[in-house]
């Protein structure tokens, strides 16, 4: 029998025993702390992806290239000595957020197992975000970088345990143990007013296609709510790893888009052998190729625009070698032949995604980005 005491910063669950302190650093230093409420949206640098592809389109947008103001996370210090309103209006964007958990096991481990252990880990993590709108710098139209590195530290609770079911905590492992580990860095193109968005470079597949604000929410990895048909793939990758892909996403209307995309599938995208710093960027483990496509619709409902919620439906091509769940090479099951199961070169996932928020409670940093988005103002 084991208990667990949890802690987490940075999280979204009512109670004392999870609580949300992120800390950012925008411009020189801007420090945040944000109330621990339940199905907030997060306004950490990581989800900065999807709350692009969640704002709509401006009230009245032009026909030019135009860079979309970059999110503007809650802080406790928003803008000392107006460095970060300064840094945002000549186009730099640079927010850092930390994500820690501590969790405490108040029983000791089962009897018999003396490799495991009654006690309490802490792990955590750093996240640095850089964005530049190159049209203020250098007046190239419509043209903006992203790059976002992470740093994790600590261990997990479970490790002491053997409790690897249910994962104590989400945010360990998977950043290649490092003091840098590069998440993604690409560039991207807005054209028609904000209407067609281009996107190159190094990217996360699954923080826009298939993202969702209430995904991996809680500090137990056994919660988060991403959809294990689009995540149960060595090659789709979701933070903090990144590949080499090119994305492409048109707005018809101001609340529906389409998006496709290419993604260079790399074997391995967890292991630290190729993927430890994130920077191996030549192409020996490149094995195949992943096309995902995605139609959605995220309404504002509400008379104050502050019901936001997402519909989407999408599905991909994977051609790249993966196992089968059942059958090995001889076509017999591979749990009682223990033979190896058989690969397939080419494969495909779907998924339909939908979520409304009915009540609103105003803490919610991003929806007044998107009133503001809703009502043409500047975001500085």
């Amino acid at each position: 029998m084991i208990a667990f005491f949890a802690m987490r910063k940075n999280t979204c669950c009512h109670g004392w025993s999870f609580v949300k302190t992120t800390l950012i650093f925008g411009a020189l230093v801007t420090i945040s702390s944000v109330q621990a409420l339940a199905q907030t949206f997060q306004d950490n640098s990581n989800s900065d992806a999807r709350l692009r592809v969640a704002t709509p389109l401006m009230a009245n947008p032009s026909s030019k290239p135009v860079v979309p103001p970059f999110s503007r996370p809650e802080a406790l210090f928003t803008n000392p000595f107006g460095m970060t309103s300064w840094l945002r209006s000549r186009g730099v964007a640079l927010t850092m957020d930390n994500t820690n958990e501590y969790t405490d096991a108040l029983s000791p481990p089962t009897a018999g197992h003396p490799n495991y252990r009654q006690g309490s880990s802490n792990a955590g993590q750093v996240n640095t975000a850089l964005h530049i709108n190159w049209d203020k710098i250098l007046g190239l139209k419509g043209f903006a970088t992203h790059t976002l590195f992470t740093s994790r530290y600590g261990t997990t609770a479970n490790r002491m345990m053997g409790d690897w079911l249910a994962h104590s905590s989400e945010i360990y492992g998977g950043g290649g143990n490092v003091v840098v580990h590069l998440v993604t860095a690409y560039g991207e193109e807005n054209l028609l007013g904000g209407r067609v968005s281009i996107a190159g470079g190094r990217l996360t597949e699954m923080s826009e296609f298939s993202a969702s604000s209430l995904f991996c929410n809680f500090q137990n990895n056994s919660f988060c709510g991403r959809p294990k048909a689009a995540t149960d793939n060595q090659y789709i990758t979701s933070y903090p790893a990144g590949e080499w892909g090119f994305r492409v996403r048109g707005r018809p209307s101001r609340y529906t888009y389409i998006q496709a995309g290419v993604y260079f599938a790399e074997r391995g995208i967890y292991a630290n052998s190729q993927h430890r710093t994130g920077f191996h960027f030549n192409s020996s483990n490149i094995v195949g190729q992943l096309a995902p496509i995605e139609l959605g619709w995220e309404p504002v409902l509400g008379s104050k625009h502050e019901l936001p919620g997402h519909y989407k439906i999408g599905g991909q091509l994977i051609s790249a070698p993966n196992p089968d769940n059942y059958y090995d090479v001889n076509g017999q099951p591979y749990a009682l032949s223990g033979r190896t199961a058989r690969n397939h070169q080419q494969t495909w996932s779907t998924w339909l995604e939908v979520d409304q928020k009915i009540l609103h409670h105003p803490y919610s940093n991003s929806e007044s980005l998107i009133r503001k988005f809703l009502n043409n103002t500047s975001l500085l």
